[in-house]
């Protein structure tokens, strides 16, 4: 019983991922401040990390793993900002090693 409990909820919401995909691509800043942009953006990554496929593999592999998609976090936060942040993107973008979102 408790496995079919599990196969049935552990399911991949392929529909969920795929909404919140198109949600994060659509996202900007608009007339929000950077805090609320920043919140809805990391609110909209939690929930993706809770709905998909867990990765399994060596540490190392799950390490650079979460390297890139921070890495692919900062990019999307900073490509959605305001122009008038375009000194703070150059900046950011310079560091090394870029800064962790999470």
């Amino acid at each position: 019983m408790w496995q079919n409990i599990r196969d049935l909820h552990g399911k991949l919401d392929l529909a969920k991922v795929y909404t919140l995909g198109q949600q994060l691509a659509e996202i900007n800043q608009g007339n929000a401040t950077v805090t609320l942009y920043f919140n809805k953006l990391s609110s909209m990554w939690h929930e993706l990390d809770v709905v998909e496929e867990k990765l399994e593999g060596p540490p190392a592999t799950l390490t650079q793993f979460q390297r890139i998609r921070n890495q692919e976090q900062l990019n999307h936060f900073l490509l959605g900002l305001n122009e008038d942040f375009l000194a703070f993107r150059t900046q950011i973008l310079a560091a090394a090693p870029p800064p962790n979102l999470r």
